[in-house]
């Protein structure tokens, strides 16, 4: 009667074990009976996993069938206020490496785009679009794959891509 999107196992556990790293440190310090700036440091370690940790409870959606509502953290929307799901594709780069990240989001009828999850294998994010648009009877806006160039002789094009997605 729901589909639920959470952070995996593996999220919580790293969260879980900054946390747990943070609160050792600390605790040893104590125990030493010096409050050098080792309990400080020790402190960013605690600090990041509560932090990671509160933002991944936040990351939880629910659909529910009964009652046909999404909820996200504090957000709530009618399944009736939905009217597509929306998978982009994002480059991120960092120092030492780079990769492509897939979001999965929800379209509503006044515009709002809603993140649901983001996921770093292009098929999970698919299969996951593909169940979630069974489950609410709406179609997929996959524009993972799909580049239009900015030049002006395309821009006919964008506008027919987006009169054929908006207007169906």
């Amino acid at each position: 009667n729901s589909i639920e999107f959470k952070p995996t196992f593996i999220a919580y556990f790293v969260s879980i074990s900054f946390a747990v790293v943070g609160v050792i440190a600390i605790l040893s310090t104590l125990s030493s009976g010096s409050m050098d700036s080792g309990a400080l440091i020790a402190l960013a370690p605690l600090g990041f996993g509560l932090w990671s940790l509160r933002d991944l409870v936040k990351q939880k959606s629910s659909f529910s069938s009964s009652s046909r509502v999404f909820c996200k953290n504090t957000k709530s929307c009618g399944f009736d206020n939905i009217c597509a799901i929306q998978l982009l594709r994002e480059y991120v780069s960092g120092n030492k490496n780079s990769y492509y990240s897939y979001e999965l989001n929800l379209v509503c009828i006044n515009g709002e785009r809603i993140n649901i999850v983001d996921h770093g294998a292009l098929h999970a994010i698919r299969k996951d679009a593909s169940i979630l648009a069974d489950y609410l009877s709406i179609p997929v806006w996959d524009a993972i794959d799909f580049r239009i160039s900015d030049s002006g002789s395309d821009q006919a094009l964008k506008i027919e891509v987006l009169r054929n997605n908006l207007f169906g």
